[in-house]
């Protein structure tokens, strides 16, 4: 039971976990519900990524090879967490 007095969720009554990020590195996307995990390299999700207009995703990989860190980089990588965090699966 929880706080509030219910059973944990469960299918077929197999307890669900909350996922856990491999011993690897990864870290969840950024898009709340979102059960997936990337790299370190990547800002989200294939299937979330794609939902970033394309000329932005354009743009965050070209900061990203020839200006990472850069001001204007970082600045394309906050538009983009914005653009998702506004997202839900």
């Amino acid at each position: 039971m929880d706080s509030a007095g219910l059973p944990p969720p469960s299918i077929f009554g197999v307890e669900m976990m909350t996922p856990q990020p491999p011993a690897t590195g990864l870290r969840p996307c950024p898009v709340k519900g979102c059960r997936q995990f990337v790299s370190g390299d990547l800002l989200a999700c294939k299937h979330h990524w794609a939902m970033v207009p394309a000329d932005v995703r354009k743009e965050v990989w070209r900061l990203y090879r020839s200006a990472p860190g850069t001001p204007s980089h970082l600045a394309m990588v906050r538009t983009v967490l914005e653009f998702l965090g506004k997202r839900a699966c």
